[in-house]
């Protein structure tokens, strides 16, 4: 992504990314969207047009289901996450941005957390914590483990 080549530093190399997982990013639009289809289809065996309670429903459903999938795209498209042979480089949001910079050296552990669905998809939220109290975390991360193991390999390892 542009915003991890433009903040490199001279002589720093990427060395593993990662993104979002569309299956986590989009679960709502599809919980939505199956809400529509379900309200559509027995708005219509009721009777007989999209009209009434159940037609209502399956329009507003429909109408959420565009909103989170609008949310969702723009939630994959800027977000960028990726580890350096220096850093560890997160950057999240597009009107409201939040970036986390952390060279490897001052990060005390990466946490992984992955619910049932998480791990049948390889997605899952990460925790960063860092020397000094810092202590960010990111949701719905492809592959956490591989992230994790990426940034523990560069970890300088203490005397």
């Amino acid at each position: 992504m542009k915003y991890i080549a433009d903040n490199l530093l001279p002589g720093e190399v990427v060395v593993y990314r990662t993104t979002l997982k569309p299956v986590a990013v989009y679960a709502p639009a599809f919980r939505w969207a199956m809400l529509c289809v379900v309200c559509g289809v027995f708005a219509v065996e009721s009777s007989g047009t999209l009209s009434g309670a159940l037609g209502f429903a399956a329009l507003a459903a429909g109408l959420m289901t565009f909103v989170d999938y609008v949310s969702g795209s723009i939630r994959i498209s800027s977000s960028a996450f990726a580890i350096t042979t220096q850093r560890i480089i997160i950057k999240t949001g597009w009107i409201k941005r939040h970036s986390l910079e952390v060279y490897v050296g001052k990060i005390e552990g990466i946490g992984v957390e992955q619910g049932v669905v998480g791990r049948m998809f390889d997605y899952g939220d990460i925790t960063v914590r860092g020397t000094g109290g810092t202590r960010e975390r990111f949701r719905d991360i492809a592959a956490p483990l591989e992230f994790r193991r990426q940034v523990q390999e560069r970890i300088p390892l203490s005397s």
